[in-house]
């Protein structure tokens, strides 16, 4: 799955800045980092961790990583691809339909912002929804073995219990 992404956008780390991502990541970036989350009028939309995450990417004033920044978004991408697998592995699916969900979150982005533009945190936001998602799946699975295995086990302890009590029964 990494090779598909990284065949498929690699290329993308070299389109550098679109449109008005200079002016929308240079918004807050001479705010002090808590004003960011109270709020303040030298920015379009508050968001404050979008906000955060730009200023990252800022190397000096006027200097903004582009090439950094869409290699992160490529990782990013390729991030939640395996969370979809997981996740689809944690809602009981086959290996090969978990296969499959990944491979096709990591051809059709949600957006093609997710792996061309610099600027959204979409596929940040989507790593994050996936992860505690499939976390949530995860431990809903264990719970599901946690109980087989206690009910496994108190078979043959409740016969003990039933043999102890009543002598010549088993």
């Amino acid at each position: 799955l990494a090779a598909i992404v990284a065949l498929l956008y690699a290329r993308s780390v070299t389109y550098g800045l679109m449109w008005d991502d200079p002016a929308w990541f240079s918004q807050g970036t001479d705010v002090p980092l808590g004003d960011l989350f109270r709020g303040t009028a030298t920015y379009q939309f508050y968001r404050p961790l979008t906000l955060v995450w730009n200023r990252l990417w800022w190397r000096s004033p006027g200097l903004l990583d582009a090439w950094g920044n869409h290699a992160a978004q490529v990782c990013i991408h390729l991030a939640a691809a395996l969370l979809t697998g997981a996740l689809a592995r944690a809602w009981r699916s086959g290996r090969g339909t978990a296969a499959l969900a990944g491979l096709v979150v990591a051809v059709f982005p949600f957006s093609h912002q997710a792996v061309a533009w610099a600027a959204p945190q979409q596929p940040l936001v989507t790593v994050l929804v996936l992860a505690s998602a499939t976390i949530r799946g995860i431990q809903s699975a264990w719970r599901r073995f946690e109980t087989t295995l206690t009910a496994r086990a108190s078979g043959p302890a409740a016969r003990l219990v039933l043999a102890a009590a009543t002598p010549g029964r088993l």
